[in-house]
């Protein structure tokens, strides 16, 4: 069985922006992965996906999860038109799951700054 979840029914507005809306969405996510359940989290609707909220939401998530976020989370209902939001949790993704890369990309960067 899978549970849909639309964030824009959870945060009453189209743009996730905050750390607020994030923790609004964060612990539904967290309880479906923690009971194994599988979730269509949907983006249908939503005009913005800050950096802050996804960075609050799924970074955390995929921190704590790691690779079992992929098992259970399907990201759907995107604009077919709009790529930005799904490049950003793909990228997101990846820094998350590889996070020994990015320290060094950072260090590098802020060592030369």
């Amino acid at each position: 069985m899978t549970q849909t979840l639309n964030i824009l029914s959870v945060i009453n507005k189209k743009s996730a922006d905050s750390m607020e809306d994030a923790a609004l969405v964060l612990p539904i996510v967290e309880n479906a992965i923690a009971t194994q359940t599988n979730i269509d989290l949907s983006f249908e609707g939503m005009d913005i996906c800050s950096t802050i909220f996804l960075n609050n939401f799924l970074g955390k998530l995929y921190l704590h999860f790691g690779a079992k976020v992929d098992e259970y989370v399907k990201f759907v209902g995107f604009d077919d038109e709009n790529e930005a939001i799904p490049n950003k949790i793909q990228r997101l993704k990846r820094r998350a799951l590889n996070p020994d890369a990015f320290h060094e990309i950072y260090n590098n960067a802020i060592g030369k700054a």
